[in-house]
């Protein structure tokens, strides 16, 4: 008996091989479909404000049996990675199911972006389950979309030697000025214009130093 449900399951799928077009897509004995919330990823890597960010996928049996359907993923380039919440979902026909991928960054890192793709293959179908052959009979489902590093601006400063001074009257051809060293690196990943201001310089002013 087992025997005649396979050869009856395999005769469906060949006569599908080699009917029509049209009829095909009227209706296929198997087939996945993949859909996720979002294509463009934006990842703030802003070192104290860094998260990893969510998406929302839906992965659906189109078929007319029971599958069991792989998950993968792939990510071009270095300092990216995603992860699925799920590598493997069985779903009876019609059915659909939603996983999470997870996509990281490397704190701090440069401004760039890289392509990913997430997929969705049938491995075997039926309750006795029959495997399907890689390329035959039903072509992955995809979603791909650009994951993307955020800019951020991130500056800090020292104050080289001492950080108070004592200004005195001219006293004989001493112009009286003195003098704070100070030292300011960009900790952020673009170009930034910086502005060094005194804040009190009416209160300075005050005081007769200008």
């Amino acid at each position: 008996m087992e025997t005649v449900k396979r050869v009856i399951l395999i005769s469906i799928l060949l006569v599908c091989v080699f009917a029509p077009m049209n009829v095909q897509a009227q209706g296929l004995p198997i087939g996945v479909e993949l859909d996720c919330d979002q294509q463009t990823i934006d990842i703030n890597v802003h070192p104290q404000q860094y998260e990893p960010v969510d998406v929302s996928c839906t992965v659906k049996n189109t078929g007319s049996f029971e599958q069991k359907i792989n998950l993968d993923r792939s990510i071009d380039g270095n300092g990216f990675q995603v992860t699925l919440s799920e590598s493997t979902v069985n779903l009876p026909a019609g059915e659909e199911e939603t996983f999470t991928a997870t996509f990281t960054a490397s704190p701090g890192m440069d401004v760039m972006s890289n392509d990913y793709n997430i997929t969705a293959t049938v491995e075997s179908f039926g309750q006795e389950p029959i495997l399907v052959p890689i390329g035959q009979f039903s072509q992955p489902a995809s979603s791909s979309g650009e994951v993307r590093s955020l800019p951020y601006s991130k500056m800090s400063f020292s104050l080289d030697g001492d950080t108070s001074v004592t200004i005195e009257e001219e006293i004989d051809g001493d112009d009286g000025f003195s003098t704070i060293q100070l030292s300011i690196w960009n900790d952020g990943n673009v170009d930034d214009e910086v502005i060094v201001e005194i804040i009190n310089t009416q209160e300075l002013a005050g005081l007769g130093i200008d």
